[in-house]
């Protein structure tokens, strides 16, 4: 028997070992299976991060020549797990829905209540932010959105509660804290209003007693009753003309101080003389109830109490917003009477402090962070209903089909998996709810992608220059990154000065050292632009050392190639004779030799040199983006354009302002000796259309450029031939291709509805279409041929500027600390500086530092004439696009605005600020 047991014992802790090993079995088992998962969750993040680091280095290189590629998408989204699936787009900021019912007003549409109430609840959020400010309480803002974002997140997630519902609480909340405070300060204003009209009685009862009750007792009329009407306010002591009068009436109460005088004479006048009036500005306390006291006691004392003077007098005191008070008839109850009032004034202060204590504790709750962010509570709750209001903003661009929203949005092609990462943590946090669907669609032909591009903080400033303008077409080339370098040269052209240049590239490079600092002081406007003023500084600088001038002085840097031949005996005019002889085979290693600037003929040196400089940038900046359209047209494909309209616009240019230059740098690096004159290039290019070419003669005598006068002629006249063609190219050859091309589509279709139509047809809509490019080309070949002179022409402004500001320089230095220095007198020389340093300050730092940024401006776009109503505006936008991007910059796109809380709730900070 015992054995028995023993064995069925043993079974057991057999079968004990064995349920254990196949526990354990399963354990390891779903333990390998979970970091098998976990490990593939592990790659494919890895995979993801990999592939978004790739997109991230790949665009940021090329983003900014062409905008990124978008996709777009349609989104089916199931009702209950709309607010989520939105929630979580907005934070990964890439997709920009389109709106499906533009037809429909927004007091139609699905979530207009949704809005309505936030926007109610940011009212009274508006009114109590307005209340703190009135108590002086110090808000603090959330200056970092994207960490209120996730403190909010990890908050709304520990609430355990769906995330849309939290919007309950910050109704119930504010609804709560606006009425509490809306009850606690309109008991604090009846309180301070009693207080201040108890203030009054008791400054009227001690004037009325000190001024009339005791000077009848005094004269012995204590036993004549008075007869107070009323009260009024303020103003002089006066001797009391009616003190023995057997009866007076009077009005007592008081008036704004300032309105003292004018009560007094109105008082005359309507009483001819007959009263007597006393004022007296009351003593106010400078208290913490005080907001601004500014009155006076009136008492007006007259005989006889006839029911109309009472009445001409009451609205005497009604006209001047008088608070009228009466008085005890009894001359011995004046003093209990002023102690009672004592006593309410003392009570009224008690409840006023109370109140104010009561509503300061309620603000104060409203100040301290509760979220778990660095700013105030009222401020994690505004951004919160923000957030809530654009996200339902959002929603209301989706159509309602039954139990689900439909939409559409554009996304960047690279960023698809963020989406589908988003949607996935909606379907992991919240496993119960329908699946929703994203599929890529092909693009509608009538929607133009919008045109997004990636800038940091330095490129962001010059993006926003060309923005400004208009946003460039989706996938062409963007002025943009062009810009980042051409606009502070151009600049640099017109402002170069090696101090100027210096001083604005070291303030510029001072702003990018504070950084953000600067967002909390008076030069927070500049913080965006720092890295522009210290690229303009830069290439102002570098322009300086080309022309070799510091505040209008040339530096002898390399020592100078020029020397001075004295000739002995010789004086001219007082002065010893000498000339300027070069040194042989030397040539000064960087900018203008300093000799120059001492040169009798030093302004038209500069004059000549800067103006052909100006035209040859201009020319070479308008080759660029003539070469730019072409890269667009090979790009979308447009080899027509590219062929009839590119290629005679390269080869118009070229073959004529292009060969202007030519001349001018062949003219430069020429030596024309005696026997050849030089040519001049403006008649050079006068005879290039008027005389076929001819070289230009001075006194009969030909000016060739180069040797051969007749070698010269055949080119000029080639390419005078060459340029009169590009024109009709330009002009027809378009607009035929289209036609030609249409004309069969066209005939086809009139062949097979020839015997259903009548006679009477209306005019084909492809001559219409026609009708339309051929104008259109007409406009765009006038543009471009009268546009090449015209913006030629325009870029001599960086010659005018430049001059204007060198000889600016030059003047302020000579007449301040130049006449000092001729004349060696210390005191003037440092005057002289302090003046020359306040006068380049203000005008060439300032104004004329304001005015080449304008101009530069001005040669990367032009402002258009919105209101324009008789042109299309798309014409005259073109007729208006200037210099370097009229050649291949449409400007006719539209900026990628992500549905992004970051962007709106920055937006929403800034909105606040500007109130």
């Amino acid at each position: 028997m015992r054995q028995k047991v023993q064995r069925i014992q043993i079974k057991q802790k057999i079968k004990i070992k064995q349920n254990q090993e196949i526990k354990n079995i399963k354990n390891y088992q779903a333990k390998q299976r979970g970091n098998k998962q976990t490990i593939n969750q592990a790659k494919q993040q890895n995979k993801e991060d990999r592939k978004q680091k790739k997109y991230k280095k790949t665009t940021e290189k090329m983003s900014l020549l062409r905008s990124d590629k978008m996709a777009y998408y349609n989104i089916v989204i199931p009702r209950e797990s709309a607010w989520e699936v939105l929630n979580q787009l907005g934070q990964v900021q890439v997709v920009q829905f389109e709106d499906q019912n533009a037809h429909e007003s927004h007091m139609s549409r699905v979530f207009t209540p949704q809005i309505k109430r936030a926007e109610d609840i940011l009212n009274q959020i508006h009114i109590i932010h307005n209340l703190m400010v009135a108590k002086q309480k110090e808000v603090t803002k959330c200056d970092n959105i994207q960490a209120y974002l996730d403190v909010l997140e990890v908050y709304l997630r520990g609430r355990e509660k769906a995330y849309h519902t939290f919007i309950d609480d910050v109704e119930s909340q504010v609804k709560d804290a606006f009425a509490k405070l809306n009850e606690q300060t309109f008991t604090l204003e009846s309180l301070t209003s009693k207080y201040y009209s108890l203030i009054e009685y008791s400054n009227v009862l001690r004037k009325f007693k000190e001024k009339v009750v005791d000077q009848r007792i005094m004269s012995g009329l204590d036993n004549i009753a008075i007869n107070p009407l009323e009260l009024a306010e303020e103003g002089k002591e006066e001797e009391n003309p009616l003190a023995s009068a057997s009866k007076l009436f009077y009005i007592t109460g008081t008036i704004n101080k300032e309105d003292t005088l004018r009560f007094k004479k109105i008082i005359f006048r309507t009483t001819k003389g007959n009263s007597w009036v006393f004022t007296s500005e009351i003593p106010y306390d400078q208290g913490e109830f005080k907001e601004g006291f500014q009155k006076s006691v009136f008492i007006v004392a007259f005989s006889g109490g006839s029911g109309v003077l009472k009445s001409k007098l009451n609205r005497v005191c009604d006209s001047f917003n008088a608070s009228k008070y009466s008085m005890p008839r009894d001359p011995n109850g004046y003093n209990s009477k002023f102690l009672e009032i004592q006593q309410q004034i003392s009570d009224t202060r008690q409840l006023m402090r109370l109140t104010e204590n009561a509503l300061n504790n309620v603000l104060d709750e409203w100040i301290q962070p509760r979220i778990g962010n660095q700013c105030s509570y009222i401020e994690e709750l505004r951004l919160f209903v923000v957030k809530e209001k654009y996200i339902y903003t959002n929603m209301n661009m989706l159509t309602v089909k039954s139990a689900v929203f439909g939409g559409y949005f554009w996304c960047p092609e690279e960023q698809d998996h963020a989406v589908l990462k988003a949607i996935d943590k909606v379907r992991t946090n919240n496993p119960n709810i329908g699946m929703t669907e994203v599929k890529k669609q092909e693009r509608p032909s009538h929607l133009e992608p919008p045109t997004h591009f990636r800038t940091n903080d330095v490129t962001a400033p010059f993006q926003e220059i060309v923005n400004t303008y208009g946003i460039p077409r989706y996938r062409e080339v963007n002025p943009g990154l062009f810009c980042i370098s051409m606009f502070p040269l151009k600049f640099g052209i017109m402002f170069g000065d090696i101090g100027h240049g210096g001083a604005l590239f070291a303030f510029g490079a001072w702003l990018v050292y504070k950084g953000k600092e600067l967002l909390n002081t008076p030069l927070a406007a500049l913080f965006p632009a720092r890295y522009l003023l210290a690229l303009m500084g830069l290439f102002a600088f570098y322009c300086g050392l080309i022309y070799n001038d510091f505040l209008a002085l040339p530096i002898n840097l390399f020592g100078s190639c020029y020397y001075n031949v004295h000739h002995d005996g010789e004086v001219h005019e007082g002065q010893a004779h000498y000339t300027i002889e070069k040194h042989e085979n030397c040539v000064y290693p960087l900018g203008f030799d300093p000799k120059w600037y001492i040169s009798n003929n030093e302004l038209n040196f500069f004059n000549s040199f800067k103006m052909k400089f100006a035209v040859i940038f201009g020319v070479a900046q308008m080759s660029w983006g003539i070469f730019l359209k072409g890269l667009n047209c090979i790009h979308f494909d447009l080899w027509v354009d590219l062929i009839f309209e590119w290629l005679p616009q390269m080869v118009f240019l070229l073959s004529t302002f292009g060969y202007m230059c030519f001349m001018i740098i062949f003219k430069w690096v020429s030596q024309y000796e005696e026997g050849y004159l030089a040519p001049s290039i403006i008649n050079q290019m006068i005879n290039l259309p008027l005389k076929m070419g001819q070289v230009s003669t001075f006194n009969g005598t030909p000016t060739p450029l180069f040797n051969d006068s007749k070698f010269q002629e055949e080119l000029q006249y080639n390419l005078l031939i060459i340029s009169v063609a590009c024109v009709p190219i330009m002009l027809l050859i378009k607009p035929l291709f289209f036609l030609l091309k249409k004309k069969p589509q066209h005939q086809e279709v009139h062949d097979e509805s020839e015997p259903l139509l009548q006679s009477h047809a209306p005019p084909s809509h492809d001559d219409h279409d026609f009708n339309e490019v051929f104008v259109h080309q007409v406009i765009e070949t006038i543009e471009f041929v009268l546009g090449s002179v015209s913006n030629t022409a325009s870029y001599l402004r960086l010659w005018a500027l430049s001059l204007a500001h060198g000889q600016l320089a030059k003047v302020f230095f000579e007449k301040t600390i130049g006449g000092g220095i001729v004349g060696g007198s210390a005191l003037q020389i440092i005057i002289g500086w302090f003046l020359f340093l306040n006068i380049s300050f203000a005008v060439l730092m300032c104004m004329d530092l304001m005015e080449c940024f304008l101009h530069a401006l001005r040669l990367q776009w032009q402002l258009l004439l919105q209101n324009f109503v008789l042109i299309d505006y798309q014409i005259l936008k073109n007729l208006f696009r200037v210099e370097f991007q009229t050649k291949f910059y449409k400007a006719d796109g539209y900026k990628f605005e992500p549905f992004s809380f970051v962007d709106a709730l920055n937006r929403a900070n800034e909105a606040e600020q500007a109130k």
